[in-house]
């Protein structure tokens, strides 16, 4: 039930605000009003009939400017319910009256506020304050001046709007310290964004040139003149034939086909070759021939030693 009684209190203020601006905004002198008499009366001008054209006509009477800030004060409303719409609805008769002490604080200091620093408007019933503010504004002029008389009605707008809206200035001040500084860090950080790309392209201006010019003094030397601008022509020819010719030659070059070196048989060692046996038995001697020296022993080394008397 608590729900469905602010979901009726959020359509309400809605529909409110709405036909408050139509009223305010199409408001006309020549519709019939409390302040005047139409020789009209049938037709009707405001935006919001007959009804709308009364209650323009009222606000500004009373309030002059300062009637804008109904609808304001009814969006905001709706705003706060739509915002706490998931908390129960309970009710405090200390609360409801200390919002509605903010909220004739809150009219009564903004029009005298109007009244005090507004011009007066042929299009409208009363004076820029309305008849509040006129009377608030000429007694605090004559007791304050008009110096003092800002700085009280100030306090008191301030004082009203905190009280009736629950408007915390700490949480403001917070709020607008953060915007601040995120749009500082935005706009350092597209500030450093566009210097790094700025450096970047210089320095790609700066090897594009160089390039330019290796290029330039490579394909079109600089020449004072005309004999020596054909001679350096004549040189990058002769010089683009012979490299042509050169990769011409490179191409048609067969190349060489290594082949690997012969392998050689391998050696038998000494050892082998000395513990290589000897036939035992020779059958093939001929006669009267010698037997071959192979079957003998190899000779023994003998060491001659010499006595210390010799």
């Amino acid at each position: 039930m608590h729900y469905r009684l602010k979901e009726g209190a959020l359509i309400a203020f809605g529909a409110l605000c709405l036909y408050l601006i139509m009223a305010l905004l199409t408001y006309d002198q020549s519709d019939p009003g409390w302040s005047h008499t139409s020789s009209n009366a049938a037709q009707v001008q405001n935006a919001a009939g007959r009804a709308g054209a009364f209650c323009a006509d009222i606000l500004f009477m009373i309030l002059g400017y300062f009637a804008y800030i109904f609808p304001l004060l009814l969006a905001i409303k709706a705003w706060q319910v739509f915002r706490h719409r998931h908390e129960p609805w309970q009710w405090s008769g200390w609360l409801f009256s200390w919002r509605l002490i903010g909220l004739v604080f809150l009219i009564l200091a903004g029009a005298a506020l109007a009244h005090i620093h507004f011009h007066f408007s042929a299009g409208f019933p009363g004076s820029a304050g309305g008849v509040l503010g006129e009377v608030l504004g000429d007694l605090a002029k004559k007791a304050l001046n008009i110096q003092g008389s800002t700085l009280l009605f100030i306090a008191l707008f301030l004082f009203g709007l905190t009280v009736f809206t629950d408007l915390s200035w700490f949480k403001v001040m917070d709020v607008t310290g953060k915007i601040t500084l995120d749009l500082f860090e935005l706009f350092q950080g597209a500030a450093n964004r566009w210097w790094t790309a700025r450096a970047e392209r210089k320095q790609m201006v700066a090897q594009l040139r160089e390039v330019d010019m290796r290029v330039n003094d490579v394909v079109a030397p600089v020449a004072p003149d005309r004999r020596e601008q054909a001679k350096a022509k004549e040189r990058l020819m002769e010089r683009e034939v012979s490299l042509s010719k050169h990769m011409t030659e490179r191409e048609k070059h067969v190349p060489a086909v290594i082949a690997p070196a012969p392998s050689k048989p391998a050696e038998p060692s000494k050892r082998v070759m000395k513990e290589k046996q000897a036939p035992l038995f020779v059958d093939s001697a001929v006669e009267g021939t010698l037997p071959p020296i192979s079957i003998l022993d190899p000779a023994e080394k003998k060491q001659l030693n010499y006595s210390p008397e010799s």
